[in-house]
């Protein structure tokens, strides 16, 4: 019988070496700490050769990672959840599907996040926390830079929350949508240069 993991309980904060212990034993870490822990755990995955994955952005501190992550020979896979992550490949599916068929892309528009079924949607906000809700305010607060027909878009953190629009695929759900960080580092990830529109 295969043991699949076992359960222990650590503040990595304050208990740097018991983290080590466990990275050290691991075959790979995945983590779902909050984001700010993240380097934390991948100086530790550094240092004892063993790969990682989150499913946070990739945040600068995780970026400058990159040299010493080639020299331990690891990989640190970031954005491999909902959003971000399943977000990435559905849009690279439909994309490449269409440059397949020989079409072009003009716009692109992407919406991502969890509803909870009608019934349990039993609040005013009509919303239950699936991730960290000081993530969820944290991100409420968060630059915004998209562009749309052609214009380029900025929304100070602070102004977030009133920019949203309505969502008019569902309208009987009354759904509003917020612009995501930056939009457009997208245009050459996602090989999509041309579009005039491109918002997630």
């Amino acid at each position: 019988e295969a043991l699949r993991g076992t359960p222990v309980t650590l503040d990595v904060s304050s208990d740097v070496s018991g983290l080590s212990k466990l990275v050290k034993d691991a075959d790979v870490v995945v983590s779902l700490l909050p984001t700010p822990m993240h380097p934390l755990v991948a100086n530790e995955c550094i240092t004892n050769r063993t790969d990682l994955v989150t499913a946070s952005y990739v945040s600068p501190e995780i970026s400058e990672l990159q040299g010493n992550c080639e020299q331990a020979g690891i990989s640190i896979l970031n954005e491999v959840g909902l959003d971000p992550g399943m977000d990435h490949m559905s849009a690279m599916k439909i994309i490449d599907g269409i440059k397949d068929r020989g079409g072009t892309i003009t716009g692109f528009s992407s919406v991502c996040g969890g509803l909870p079924a009608p019934e349990a949607a039993n609040n005013p906000l009509m919303y239950k926390f699936s991730w960290s809700p000081l993530g969820v305010l944290r991100a409420s607060q968060n630059d915004a830079l998209y562009k749309m027909n052609s214009d380029i878009v900025s929304v100070g953190g602070a102004n977030l929350l009133a920019s949203a629009q309505s969502f008019e695929a569902w309208p009987q759900l009354h759904l509003e949508v917020l612009p995501n960080r930056n939009s457009l580092i997208y245009a050459d990830k996602y090989g999509i240069q041309g579009a005039e529109t491109i918002f997630r």
